[in-house]
């Protein structure tokens, strides 16, 4: 302890006779653990004294972390079925699943990107949500040539069997030319992988500065990507029907008469 923040202490001691507090210990290879300290004041023949208990508390804290990362797990994980159980249309569900995906990790903006295969001419991104100043593929309108840096790039996602991140300081490089053309600092992606049609690309970027995506953050941003999977599974299947339903119907409206 400081001398101040000891003197501090032992006044609060004298007043209320005992005390509870926590603080960082470091042990003599230099590592940090947290403590909780009982202490009690007593005086003896005229002489004041204070006796401590002191207990390494690491196994306390590091169960508290879990449970509240389980706990934010779960609230994230209620809004995102929120989010894709309240919608009818595809295009909403995308739109309100990928604005939680931003309030959640608090990233510059969260796609999906199609389709999620090397051998394609082109790339788009139907639904895309963004900070203002970060506007994207879909902002601009645009559909992209598959050039070699990105075709690698979903080369990469499909042999993952969940997300990866791309950026300063992981294994894999974020394609320059994407990077420079919407200004990249870092991106988590996954290939998602709906029953129809061809695999998509469910991903986010930090735009403002170089992130590191923690493992609670990728464990979250999988188990979204899964549950995105069933979502699309169910809503491309309810549009797929839909289409179906008006063909038919303009070909019973134009069966002749007769027939």
């Amino acid at each position: 302890f400081s001398t101040e923040r000891w003197l501090g202490h032992w006044d609060d001691l004298k007043q209320h006779g005992t005390l509870t507090f926590e603080r960082t210990f470091k042990t003599r290879n230099g590592r940090l653990f947290p403590v909780e300290i009982d202490a009690n004041y007593f005086e003896y023949e005229g002489k004041s004294y204070d006796l401590g208990l002191i207990r390494d508390i690491t196994e306390r804290k590091e169960a508290e972390r879990e449970r509240l990362a389980n706990l934010r797990f779960f609230e994230n994980m209620d809004k995102v079925n929120r989010a894709i159980q309240g919608a009818n249309d595809l295009e909403d569900m995308m739109k309100d699943l990928l604005d939680v995906v931003i309030s959640i990790f608090d990233c510059d903006r969260a796609f999906l990107m199609y389709p999620c295969d090397p051998e394609s001419a082109t790339w788009s991104v139907p639904m895309e949500r963004n900070k203002p100043e970060h506007p994207g593929v879909r902002d601009l309108k645009l559909e992209l040539p598959m050039d070699p840096q990105y075709a690698e790039k979903l080369r990469i996602l499909l042999a993952a069997d969940g997300p990866v991140a791309f950026g300063p300081g992981t294994d894999h490089e974020q394609p320059s030319n994407v990077s420079k053309q919407f200004n990249i600092k870092s991106n988590m992606a996954m290939a998602i992988y709906p029953r129809t049609g061809s695999p998509w690309q469910f991903g986010m970027h930090q735009c403002t500065s170089a992130r590191h995506w923690t493992a609670e953050e990728m464990r979250m941003f999988e188990a979204i990507g899964r549950r995105l999977a069933d979502g699309l599974n169910s809503l491309l299947s309810y549009r797929d029907l839909r289409e179906n339903e008006a063909f038919l119907d303009k070909v019973v409206e134009h069966i002749p008469n007769m027939i």
